[in-house]
């Protein structure tokens, strides 16, 4: 009936605590229901509505914090009060009220409390399908006038970014690139940009004959094709499409004079030329078309395999392993630890998979054959996961020679 005042509270819970075991359980009881504890402005909160520190804490701003000497705080934790809220306390202010943490934290302070919920993410998937709708994550974006703007969004309004050349020709709602936070925008509904990319090539005129420089680029390909589907260990990679193997052993190399590439996200189009580009020219023989005199960029060349070869895919990381795998020498590979031997026994066999890689591009056309120029403009021309998906590719012919990895 009459709590301390905050420059008495200690005497009066000192004293409490040396009488404690005076106190029923009844008393104890109601104390954990009773506003008994006084703040500093002055008003009363149960032990509940607060927490113990005698240090500066990331979410003083926010929860009230008490210290009344350590006697004192061993009487208030008795009666209720805990050191420090628990993530799904944090959670739930957070949801009510997202703009009051940002406006009291600030953005580096309101990031790390994001941190702490990804890294308990496990304690908070009840409360996942809350927290979805609600616009509490922070999101980037590019202003017209070029300066990067930092907003609270919803879930389904931000994009993971997986590739910066999108993320530039389209400048979406971005979730930070933290490693941390990432699964957790993940877990909420952010989706991956890539994914939701729509890309549509169209290549050119065939042209001939097929440059040595491609040539030999095809040779590496089907030389290392098992390095590339396979890990150190010697494991088929787990995220390749089902269908990989024998999508890069088909693998033929075209030369033509332009590639037309077009993107869309959403109602969102952007047209562009590129060098290369893979597609699917009759449902089971892909294609890497090269526009005639480009200068072989190995990243490129993975980018490209690596939307064929895996269902799903960091495009980036994918890329740039792929184009180590074919630009670093045997003898480097071997030395970093790659089953070289293992995969590469026959390097005859693997000349002749590609003999007659480009054997149309040698002769001059005025034009692609009816085939290509069918998949210029029909089918193949669609968004690669949506070509190869489902696919029941037709077996190989039977090659004695060549050594196919098997397939778990």
């Amino acid at each position: 009936q009459h709590p301390p005042s905050v420059s008495g509270g200690a005497a009066v819970f000192e004293y409490l605590w040396s009488r404690q075991a005076d106190l029923s359980a009844a008393a104890w009881e109601t104390l954990k229901q009773t506003r008994f504890i006084p703040l500093q402005d002055g008003r009363m909160a149960t032990p509940t509505e607060v927490f113990l520190s005698k240090d500066v804490n990331i979410y003083g701003p926010i929860f009230d914090y008490v210290d009344f000497g350590l006697t004192a705080n061993r009487f208030l934790h008795n009666c209720g009060v805990k050191e420090e809220p628990s993530i799904q306390e944090i959670a739930r202010d957070l949801m009510n009220d997202p703009k009051k943490f940002m406006k009291a934290l600030g953005t580096q302070k309101y990031l790390e409390v994001l941190r702490q919920m990804s890294l308990q993410v496990r304690s908070l998937q009840s409360l996942l399908p809350r927290l979805a709708p609600v616009s509490f994550l922070v999101a980037s974006q590019d202003s017209p006038q070029g300066e990067v703007t930092t907003v609270l969004a919803k879930a389904a309004d931000i994009f993971i970014i997986d590739n910066t050349t999108y993320l530039k020709l389209f400048n979406p709602l971005s979730c930070p690139s933290d490693p941390v936070l990432e699964p957790f925008y993940e877990a909420l509904g952010c989706r991956w940009l890539t994914k939701h990319i729509q890309e549509t090539c169209r290549p050119g005129r065939e042209v001939g004959p097929l440059s040595e420089d491609l040539h030999q680029l095809g040779l590496l390909i089907a030389e290392r094709k098992n390095l590339i589907l396979h890990d150190l260990n010697g494991h088929r990679r787990p995220n390749l499409h089902r269908h990989a193997e024998e999508l890069l052993k088909r693998l033929q190399i075209s030369q033509v004079d332009v590639i037309e590439r077009r993107l869309r996200l959403g109602v969102l189009e952007r047209k562009e030329d590129t060098s290369m580009c893979v597609l699917l020219v009759d449902k089971s023989s892909p294609t890497l078309f090269i526009v005639r005199h480009t200068l072989i960029d190995y990243f490129d060349v993975g980018h490209e395999l690596a939307k064929l070869l895996f269902a799903t895919s960091k495009q980036h990381e994918d890329a740039l392993l792929i184009a180590t795998l074919l630009q670093t020498s045997l003898h480097n590979l071997r030395k970093r630890g790659w089953p070289v031997d293992k995969f590469l026994k026959d390097k005859v066999s693997a000349a002749a998979s590609v003999q007659d890689l480009g054997q149309v591009a040698h002769k001059e056309t005025n034009g692609p054959p009816p085939s290509t120029a069918a998949s210029t403009r029909g089918p193949a021309n669609q968004p690669l996961n949506g070509l190869v998906a489902g696919i029941p590719l037709p077996p190989p012919p039977h090659r004695p020679s060549m050594s196919t990895p098997s397939t778990p």
